[in-house]
């Protein structure tokens, strides 16, 4: 992981965690430019950032998103990532890249190695969480998990970060520490509407969920737009252009919940199920 400058600040901050380099700005883009505006300082913890061994074949997502190698394909993406997480205000030092293979590079996936990527990250949260011990600090993690269960197409990397930080939560060991989830809406919450994430996530983690409303300005979506467009590489594997998805889903998300904001972000904040 890339070094976290020691900072003396008392002041809160917030971390988000990225199972790979566009995840956050998906879920988060527009709570980032706030953030940006406010000058509230954030961090990007991307934990899905490996590079596959030289000797591995072109994987076929790499190989659709238009690159010749893996190599090629990597360099792309942390660039892409750079520029949009930098329109929103990070700069170098904001943005913390893990080095474990996501799972294209993981052809095998046996038990083993998969509890092994677990506790990994696992231990890179932790390891976030230490140096900034005395802070009070907002952490926020992908909501979708149950590959295979509920979500039959969702992302392994998604539901492994998911339980890596329920297991954090649980043990009780931060208590300056607010968790939260947040919606991966593309490519899964949109599908499945925010309401049946919530209950399946407070029916099968037992845990309760506090629903957090972020307000996003037309100038807060529209930024978050613009980071987007930099992923350029991913956005070819998407059926419908994302600005749209988002706008459709941020407008129907609004109207049910009854705001009358230009767009709106939701996270919810974990508490335990008998709290």
């Amino acid at each position: 992981m890339t070094p976290i400058p020691n900072i003396k600040s008392d002041e809160p901050l917030s971390i988000i965690l990225s199972p790979h380099y566009d995840d956050a700005v998906f879920a988060l883009g527009g709570m980032l430019a706030q953030y940006r505006l406010r000058h509230d300082e954030s961090y990007v913890l991307t934990l899905f950032g490996g590079q596959a061994p030289a000797s591995q074949e072109l994987t076929w997502w790499n190989k659709e998103t238009g690159f010749e190698s893996n190599a090629q394909a990597e360099e792309a993406r942390i660039m892409e990532n750079r520029n949009a997480l930098s329109l929103l205000g990070l700069d170098n030092d904001h943005m913390l890249d893990s080095l474990l293979d996501d799972v294209q590079y993981r052809n095998d996936r046996d038990p083993g190695g998969e509890a092994r990527i677990a506790k990994a990250v696992g231990d890179e949260i932790k390891a976030v969480l230490s140096r900034f011990s005395s802070r009070t600090i907002s952490i926020f993690s992908p909501i979708s998990t149950a590959w295979g269960r509920f979500w039959e197409d969702s992302h392994p990397d998604h539901a492994i970060v998911h339980e890596a930080f329920l297991n954090i939560f649980r043990k009780a060991q931060h208590p300056a520490v607010s968790f939260y989830l947040y919606e991966d809406v593309i490519p899964y919450v949109y599908r499945f509407g925010h309401d049946n994430a919530k209950n399946w996530v407070e029916e099968n983690d037992r845990v309760r969920l506090e629903q957090v409303i972020i307000e996003l300005t037309e100038r807060d979506f529209s930024s978050k737009l613009a980071a987007l467009s930099q992923y350029k590489s991913q956005m070819r594997q998407f059926r419908e252009p994302v600005d749209a998805t988002l706008i459709g889903y941020s407008s129907r998300l609004c109207s049910a919940l009854g705001r009358s904001c230009h767009a709106c972000e939701v996270v919810y904040r974990m508490k335990p199920e008998n709290s």
